[in-house]
């Protein structure tokens, strides 16, 4: 009975490995190495930063300056709860924007999304490479999973499961964390 039930098991347990080890080579810089998703070059076309642009030799131009959300907010927000959480309190409210701003009613910060603990446990600059591969290993087991409660074979829910983590939509979002975030789960709300 035990052998048949690692007989079952084992090709889902490669599969799970297989679904993790894909987004794991594709962004090993960013969670094995020392890079990270974040643009922070793009903060020395700001001030007060960018009077410190040549000491960082930060380029003149940023390599996309349309991400500069990642760093200039979303970063904010992750700093911000970690900072509340490190006082021991829930971020309800921001201070440090306006006179004052509701913070936790907003939830583009995704303060409560089961994922972001990871920007709580780990150093900022390596949770977002952490966050993007447990997110789009979680889109490649939601979506062999849908396929194989559809009737589909292992090998063909694996290859959906790839085809759907490293999709040019998944990938090219990946320096939008909400987005990514919110995608993921389609598979198996279907």
């Amino acid at each position: 009975m035990l052998n048949r039930i690692r007989r079952r098991t084992a090709p889902d347990l490669l599969l799970i490995v297989f679904l993790l080890l894909a987004p794991l080579l594709m962004f090993h810089q960013q969670t094995l190495g020392d890079r990270s998703l974040l643009p922070t070059e793009n903060l020395y076309q700001h001030l007060p930063w960018s009077a410190y642009r040549e000491v960082a030799q930060a380029p003149a131009t940023p390599h996309n300056h349309l991400l500069s959300d990642m760093i200039l907010q979303n970063y904010q927000w992750k700093r911000f709860i970690r900072a509340q959480i490190d006082q021991g309190e829930i971020p309800l409210w921001n201070p440090h924007l306006f006179a004052g701003i509701p913070f936790f009613a907003a939830g583009q910060h995704s303060a409560l999304y089961p994922l972001s603990a990871v920007y709580y446990l780990m150093p900022l600059g390596a949770a977002y490479g952490w966050f993007i591969l447990l997110n789009l290993w979680l889109a490649g087991l939601f979506m062999a999973g849908y396929l194989r409660a559809l009737g589909i074979n292992r090998a063909g829910a694996g290859l959906a499961g790839l085809v759907y983590q490293l999709s040019g939509f998944l990938i090219a979002s990946a320096v939008f964390p909400m987005i990514v975030a919110a995608a993921v789960w389609l598979p198996l709300i279907l």
